[in-house]
C-alpha cells in the first residue's frame, strides 16, 4: 500500500529503473496498463543509454504525438 494523496491528481510512485549496473531512482507516474515505460533524455544519459541507437517509435496521445527511442530497462 502506498499512500499517493496530493494536492494535483497525479499518482507518483518511487521506482529504480536499471541497465545492467547502472540504475536511477526516481518519482514517476505509474499506468499499469501501459506497454511502454516514457522517460527523459538526462535518466537515458543517467542509465548510460546512447538515446539515438535505440529503437525508433512513434507513441500518439489523446491531442498529440511524438517519436522516441525504445531501450530495455529493468
Amino acid at each position: 500500500s502506498y499512500d499517493y494523496s496530493s494536492e494535483d491528481e497525479s499518482v507518483l510512485l518511487p521506482v529504480t529503473l536499471r541497465v545492467g549496473s547502472k540504475q536511477v531512482r526516481m518519482a514517476a507516474t505509474v499506468d499499469t496498463g501501459a506497454s511502454f515505460c516514457v522517460f527523459g533524455a538526462e535518466i537515458a544519459e543517467a542509465l548510460g543509454l546512447t538515446l539515438d541507437r535505440g529503437l525508433l517509435m512513434r507513441f500518439r496521445t489523446a491531442n498529440s504525438a511524438f517519436e522516441a527511442f525504445g531501450h530495455e530497462v529493468e
